[in-house]
């Protein structure tokens, strides 16, 4: 009688201690992935997308940067395709230049400054109405997006960094813009996700939540945002 008490009280201990592991599980998860996300829709097809580089976009300086060889994306093309394979709503076919104008073609220009700012996302409505960072969400429905990249050469290696570390903070913008392109926001929480603002190659303060490329917050944002593979 004693032994099937124990037994009894065991079992009901183990499953209290898996409710409690379960319970805290699904918190940590719920935490740890804000709706980092914009919500509405978008005039462009997310599912077949092209980013046109623009002659602007070059940065004027030396060559910090793969964008600078002309002909050659290679390597930027690789980063900004590594957000494909996260979502069937989201594929992104080509980045290069020259490519021909359209709803699906997303425009990437430059712009000089003198602020530190190394890229940003304009977007627009179906009326052509430019969407300020408070009307994004609430206006909802993107019609569409360009994309720009700071050229002034001094600003990306602001710091004293060396041109590969230039170079670095190069393909993480650009990788972070498109994500902007995604309809994906700053993230709110302290997951590590290639959608913080800023550049991990900086001297000195934290930024260990700040990664150069896609991580698995910014996959489950896109996967909310956009479905499943």
């Amino acid at each position: 009688m004693k032994t099937k008490r124990l037994k009894k009280l065991g079992v009901m201990f183990v499953a209290t201690a898996m409710a409690v592991v379960m319970t805290s599980v699904a918190t940590i998860t719920a935490n740890a992935h804000d709706s980092d996300r914009w919500g509405g829709k978008t005039g462009y097809n997310t599912a077949n997308l092209r980013f046109n580089i623009n002659s602007s976009a070059l940065i004027q300086g030396p060559s910090v940067t793969p964008m600078v060889n002309v002909g050659t994306y290679s390597i930027v093309r690789c980063d900004v395709q590594g957000w494909n394979g996260v979502s069937r709503g989201v594929n992104i076919t080509d980045v290069n230049r020259g490519l021909s104008s359209g709803t699906n073609t997303i425009q990437v220009h430059g712009v000089w400054r003198r602020d530190g700012v190394l890229g940003y996302v304009d977007v627009y409505d179906s009326n052509g109405t430019f969407l300020t960072d408070t009307t994004r969400n609430n206006n909802g429905d993107w019609h569409r997006a360009v994309v720009f990249m700071n050229t002034n050469h001094d600003d990306w290696l602001q710091g004293g960094v060396s041109n590969s570390v230039g170079t670095q903070r190069v393909r993480k913008t650009f990788i972070h813009e498109v994500g902007h392109v995604l309809k994906l926001r700053h993230p709110t929480c302290n997951s590590r996700a290639v959608m913080h603002q800023g550049f991990p190659f900086v001297l000195g303060g934290n930024n260990s939540l700040i990664t150069p490329f896609r991580q698995h917050h910014d996959e489950i944002n896109l996967r909310m945002k956009w479905g499943s593979l």
